[in-house]
């Protein structure tokens, strides 16, 4: 096999630090190598299980460690293995190496937002309704983890900002003080208030060689069903702010919508938004397929969804022929229409009417509006592949 075709650099230079102490290669690794409050990042990185990995890549074989990268490639979407620094040669590292050039940053799950997707992991809101303890890292772990840093700051090249709300999170602050010159990619849902204020946002702004990102991919009403605790209204006036502190300085600023059960019907809707706005100019939209939640991926629902999806593909290629991440949703359409063969489940489609049911009468009780008012015709189609009839 051609080590190119599945080469991923950050066994070799990435640290993924979650919001729950663990430690990894990136943020859709499969295998913990350590625990922040019990390991150092040394001995994580040069543990039994992080050489495994590396010799995976060495010799050009998907390890047990990547299915999240080859599910998501295997259905048309682009990886976190695809969008990594290639700065590692594969022909010449060994299972020994490790630079510490990438880190993605989760100090903690802090978020103001409790979207329908999301997991306790990346969002304390999700974890109290659940009733899971996230165990973050203790005050004198960060302080050596900091330390780390700084003693590698020469070779630190880029730094990943998520969440949780990284506007939210205070380690921010020291980061950019001890990496000043590293370039920055800043992950936001953009629903904080007085985000012109907020001394995070300020900070990068002045400081900072920073790119920004923006998770949404529904509009109005829907977005707020889907981004639970978020406003419209507030999330559009962000997002003209910091569009255009982007353009100012010179940095890019992308949207990363994740392709599934709520925006596969709405791409043209979502692309009249985009371009009506004149927004992501500078940095695209690069969408992502949603696999982790069961009832959300497009590719396991009826023949008649895929149908409709791939239906809304064609409607928005028709009209945005040369739109941003449009190749993407092409790759998407591949895959469906290889997906057509799939028998229906009606048993399947019991569970995603279910999740529904569960998240607006058992999680989020308080919602404005339901899936079925805001999707009807979806609603009815999740319906119609269950068992007896929907009933």
């Amino acid at each position: 096999m051609d080590k190119q075709k599945i080469w991923c650099s950050f066994p070799f230079n990435g640290i993924f630090l979650s919001g729950n102490s663990e430690i990894k290669y990136c943020c859709a690794s499969r295998t913990i190598l350590g625990d922040i409050n019990k390991t150092t990042i040394e001995e994580a990185m040069s543990s039994d299980a992080a050489k495994s990995i590396r010799q995976s890549m060495i010799e050009g074989k998907w390890d047990s460690n990547c299915v999240v990268c080859k599910g998501v490639e295997d259905v048309g979407g682009k990886s976190t293995r695809i969008q990594d620094m290639y700065s590692m040669d594969p022909e010449t590292v060994t299972v020994d190496d490790f630079t510490p050039e990438f880190l993605d940053l989760r100090w903690n799950n802090t978020c103001n937002l409790t979207c329908n997707y999301c997991i306790p992991e990346f969002s304390n809101k999700w974890a109290s309704i659940k009733n899971e303890k996230i165990i973050g890292i203790a005050s004198e772990n960060e302080s050596d983890f900091f330390d780390y840093i700084a003693k590698n700051k020469d070779k630190v090249k880029k730094i990943f900002l998520l969440g949780g709300e990284p506007l939210l999170h205070k380690q921010n602050l020291r980061l950019t003080d001890i990496l000043p010159d590293s370039i920055y990619y800043i992950l936001t849902n953009l629903s904080i208030k007085n985000l012109p204020t907020n001394p995070n946002v300020q900070k990068f702004l002045t400081v900072t060689k920073f790119d920004w990102g923006v998770s949404f991919d529904c509009i109005g009403k829907k977005f707020e069903y889907v981004r639970h605790g978020a406003d419209w209204d507030l999330f559009v006036e962000n997002l003209k702010y910091m569009q255009q502190q982007t353009v100012d300085r010179g940095s890019f600023f992308s949207v990363h919508p994740l392709y599934g059960l709520y925006s596969a019907y709405n791409l043209v809707e979502f692309y009249d938004f985009v371009y009506e706005n004149n927004l992501f100019h500078t940095g695209g939209i690069w969408w992502q397929s949603l696999l982790h939640n069961s009832g959300g991926c497009i590719n396991n629902m009826t023949k008649k969804m895929k149908d409709g999806a791939i239906a809304e593909i064609d409607r928005c290629v028709s009209k945005y022929p040369d739109g941003m991440g449009i190749n993407m949703l092409l790759e998407f359409r591949k895959q469906l229409v290889i997906d057509l063969d799939r028998p229906d489940d009606p048993a399947y489609m019991d569970g995603v009417l279910k999740e529904f049911i569960d998240l607006e009468e058992k999680y989020l009780p308080n919602k404005e509006h339901s899936f079925a008012q805001l999707w009807p015709e979806v609603y009815e189609l999740i319906k119609e592949g269950c068992t007896k009839n929907g009933s």
